[in-house]
């Protein structure tokens, strides 16, 4: 029996009963007019801070029990690095892309560890100065700091001593070698810059932190 033959009640029956079928079926029937399915984003991970920590050991001249500061380094302006460590720290973390903070403090008793209150998964690097020497030459005097650079991953304490790696850094106060007496070298903030961006590279060699570049940068004027 064909479409038209059929009455006009019957074709309009049929022709309701095809329309009720299509509304009734689910949406999931027509894949290709279906919405994407939106994928669950993880949350970005918080950036992890680096705590750069300067131990203030307080150096003497060498063989001296005398509580007299030393007044070559003095005169140099070396115990101005404390105050240029604080100011120059946050210019170099961000200069090289990264989120940390600057403390300074005191050394701890002889054996005994190094106690510090930060996150237990956040980096932290130390520099400490360990010893200094002085060079005369005529009316001439030179003074060389060394430093001790140690990454650490875990706090609230350090590994017991001996299992931790140091690295070594020097500076050098005094007559510049090309200049002589026409330039003297005192501490001040483009060599605590340098100082704070080989710690960083240090750091960085050791897979405590990434830096954006090769080399950790100093500030821009």
């Amino acid at each position: 029996m064909s479409w038209n033959s059929l009455p006009c009640p019957t074709r309009r029956a049929v022709a309701l009963g095809g329309l009720t079928a299509l509304l009734a079926t689910p949406w999931s029937g027509f894949a290709a007019d279906a919405p994407p399915a939106t994928e669950s984003v993880p949350p970005a991970s918080k950036p992890k801070t680096v705590h750069l920590v300067f131990i203030n050991e307080e150096l003497r001249t060498p063989g001296l029990t005398s509580p007299e500061r030393d007044e070559t380094l003095v005169d140099y302006k070396y115990y101005e690095i404390t105050r240029y460590f604080k100011e120059r720290a946050p210019l170099v973390f961000e200069a090289n892309g990264l989120i940390g903070d600057a403390t300074v403090v005191d050394p701890p008793a002889p054996d005994t560890p190094l106690v510090l209150d930060f996150p237990v998964d956040d980096p932290i690097i130390t520099l400490a100065p360990v010893s200094f020497g002085k060079q005369r030459k005529l009316l001439q005097v030179w003074a060389g700091v060394h430093f001790a650079v140690t990454p650490l991953e875990r706090q609230p304490v350090t590994p017991a001593p001996g299992k931790l790696v140091k690295h070594q850094l020097a500076i050098n106060l005094g007559p510049d070698p090309v200049l002589g007496i026409l330039r003297i070298n005192r501490m001040d903030a483009p060599l605590v810059d340098w100082l704070l961006t080989q710690t960083l590279d240090i750091a960085a060699s050791k897979g405590l932190l990434t830096l954006p570049q090769a080399k950790a940068v100093r500030p821009k004027a």
